[in-house]
């Protein structure tokens, strides 16, 4: 039978990289916060043609795909850290099951 191991350190260490992108991405979003133009920003012309509106929508569906974006970096992580918490659990148990000798 051959042995499965687990490298669980690696797994937190890229569980940490994964939140900190999840964090930076958060932190994009946010930006947009006040990217958005009001009706008369690009005065009469950009009224006219609609501009604001169109911009506007571009910035919405941005921080859209960086929310999306976001959520499954952090559920990664999420699930890279309670992996490798399950892995050291069911070795620590192995390791209270298995016969001593000496």
């Amino acid at each position: 039978m051959s042995e499965l191991l687990v490298a669980t350190a690696a797994l937190r260490r890229a569980s940490k990289s994964l939140t900190q992108a999840a964090a930076d991405w958060a932190a994009a979003g946010s930006d947009l916060n006040g990217a958005k133009l009001g009706a008369d920003d690009l005065g009469y012309l950009g009224r006219v043609a609609n501009i604001p509106s169109k911009y506007n929508a571009v910035v919405d569906g941005v921080w859209q795909q960086l929310d999306s974006g976001r959520n499954v970096l952090a559920l990664s992580a999420v699930n890279l850290r309670m992996t490798a918490n399950e892995y050291d659990h069911a070795e620590d148990k192995n390791l209270t099951l298995m016969p001593k000798h000496g």
